[in-house]
């Protein structure tokens, strides 16, 4: 999914996460298993009894700060609790209410602005987005006479990611829309997916273009105000006035010591790929809204087209857990705009994750009814290939690390899957959010097809 310098271990980091993942969504699946859910959240809280341990877990296993987890089931936020410390060194808890980078799960808020201009005329989807923005250039006339704003929001364009055109450098978002057309394409169009941050920086661009708003501007008026979320916001100068907020933390290499890392605040030219801070409790908000065809509070907040044509993939992705793992539950991933699908167990799963240094987020949705709709199963989930807060129930790699950690030797890689029922039950739509205060990045990386890094929104 990320064609770009690399962790050289992060693939398998990245499958343990998947794994994790699904199990937690499954799990949640679970509790949300009868009609009238909605109504249920003491009894929804009993059945994850063991929930705390497990997350308890989660924080020894992988060495991370804190957690905060919310379950949002149909148009409630039934379940929100932090875990550990959103500061590792004051020791002061995580909490619903903690804001946090959450990076690039902002993509899907772009998306979302763009799409309400193309439902009032002023952009398209597939159209060449030159007709709708005469200014914009790319590297060649191809280009030119071609990319849509589908293209750009779904990594399709065939130029790869190029991050160090913006990372911790000065330029604004209308310089780097400029220097779009420097940019020369890696692959053909259409045929490749190369992630690429600079994509959705000119998106932004364009909704200020064509709104005369600024991308912040546009997202707070037309998402965040009518969502409440109030405390919602974009840059670390203002997080960091509101007193619960996290605090990045890494881990020293080769060793398990975490240490304070500055913030990463140079998100201004590049916000519209990964600026938006927030947390559990605002988050549910907009996850509300997105499970719900676009309303909330009764009100249709986001237009239902537009979250419909966010979900219709766009380019195909390789069966890499399948290929490389053998983990072949997970099938066809497909990106869209903004995020991504693929069929899990027979179910439509979407998902996205986000990292900058210190924070990782990620966003899953799986929804199962037994109405005669058009879409039985659908479903939002997220994560990154950098090593979020999971446990790895599959290799034993928590153990293993445990192990070393505390100077024993580590017992052979052994599958060690939690107990599952005999049939997953069908259910009613559930969705969970993760933001960790910590995504515990090392510096080791290698090289693929292009540029960085251990900092660029993911």
């Amino acid at each position: 999914m990320f064609c770009h310098y690399r962790f050289s271990d992060s693939q398998q980091r990245f499958n343990r996460v998947v794994r994790a993942v699904l199990f937690l969504t499954l799990m949640l699946e679970m509790t949300a298993g009868v009609p009238g859910a909605r109504a249920q959240a003491p009894e929804i809280t009993s059945k994850l009894s063991d929930f705390d341990a497990y997350m308890v877990q989660v924080l020894e296993d992988w060495n991370t700060p804190g957690i905060g987890v919310g379950i949002v089931v149909n148009d409630k936020l039934v379940f929100a609790k932090g875990y550990g410390y959103r500061d590792y060194e004051k020791k002061l808890p995580f909490t619903p209410a903690t804001l946090c980078q959450i990076a690039s799960n902002s993509k899907l808020f772009t998306a979302v602005a763009a799409g309400m201009l193309v439902e009032e005329g002023k952009l398209t989807w597939d159209k060449p987005v030159r007709e709708s923005v005469p200014t914009i250039q790319f590297y060649n006339d191809q280009l030119n006479d071609n990319v849509t704003l589908r293209d750009m929001l779904s990594h399709r364009t065939g130029v790869t990611r190029h991050d160090l055109i913006w990372f911790k450098s000065p330029f604004t978002r209308k310089e780097l829309f400029e220097k779009l057309k420097y940019l020369e394409p890696q692959e053909p169009m259409r045929e490749t997916f190369l992630y690429n941050n600079l994509m959705y920086a000119a998106a932004g661009n364009i909704i200020e273009l064509k709104s005369g708003k600024t991308w912040e501007q546009f997202v707070r008026q037309k998402i965040f105000l009518p969502l409440d979320m109030n405390t919602t916001t974009y840059t670390i100068s203002d997080m960091t006035q509101y007193p619960d907020h996290g605090v990045p933390f890494r881990e020293k290499r080769d060793s398990f010591e975490l240490y304070k890392i500055p913030y990463y605040e140079d998100t201004e030219g590049v916000a519209p790929a990964g600026a938006i801070i927030s947390n559990i409790d605002e988050l549910s908000h907009w996850l509300i809204a997105l499970m719900n065809d676009g309303k909330y509070n009764g009100q249709q907040v986001l237009p239902a087209n537009v979250l419909k044509a966010t979900l219709q993939p766009a380019i195909g992705l390789p069966n890499t857990l399948g290929e490389s793992q053998g983990f072949w539950e997970l099938l066809n991933p497909a990106y869209g705009m903004g995020r991504q699908t693929a069929a899990y167990r027979g179910h439509l799963i979407t998902y996205h994750g986000g990292d900058l240094p210190g924070f990782h987020s990620q966003v899953s949705f799986l929804r199962c009814t037994t109405s005669s709709v058009t879409m039985c199963t659908s479903g939002f989930s997220g994560w990154t290939r950098r090593r979020g807060a999971s446990a790895d129930f599959n290799s034993g790699w928590p153990a293993r690390k445990q192990a070393r950690k505390h100077g024993r030797k580590p017992a052979p890689t052994a599958f060690r899957a939690p107990n599952r029922p005999t049939r997953w039950p069908t259910t009613p739509a559930t969705m969970r959010i993760r933001l960790t205060a910590s995504s515990r990045l090392r510096s080791r990386v290698t090289p693929c097809n292009s540029v960085f890094t251990n900092s660029s929104f993911r």
